[in-house]
């Protein structure tokens, strides 16, 4: 038990990591530099230990390709979709599994789902 638990320290501590990067003075391209260093759900755990605009520094920072591959692995989607804007929301939505998209748009009112669907790829609708 002891071994596992050395094992387990030794680790590398990345959301404090990425935390620093994100607290620091770089700018957005610096910050995608720093950022693609580290597995997408590292990245997803570290946001919520980050203040809103710390967390949009990363959205601004990686492209929506990134953002999707990062949000699948969040606890909460839906709360970091509601801090994006209406179009890379949608981007979003049309990247990440069927059924994270399903369950998001299912906690909005029937109106916002809707209105949101409407604007969605056809491939994006269709799934």
């Amino acid at each position: 038990m002891q071994d596992e638990f050395e094992v387990t320290a030794a680790l590398p501590d990345y959301r404090s990591e990425i935390v620093r990067i994100l607290k620091s003075d770089l700018n957005v391209s610096e910050n995608r530099e720093e950022l693609l260093q580290y597995h997408e759900n590292d990245i997803a755990v570290s946001l919520a230990t980050l203040q809103e605009d710390e967390r949009k520094r990363v959205y601004e920072a990686l492209d929506v390709d990134i953002l999707a591959s990062i949000l699948e692995y969040a606890d909460d989607l839906g709360d970091y979709l509601e801090e994006l804007g209406e179009e890379k929301k949608v981007e979003i939505l049309s990247l990440v599994e069927p059924s994270a998209a399903i369950a998001y748009l299912e906690e909005l009112d029937k109106e916002e789902g809707d209105s949101i669907i409407e604007v969605l790829p056809e491939e994006a609708r269709e799934k």
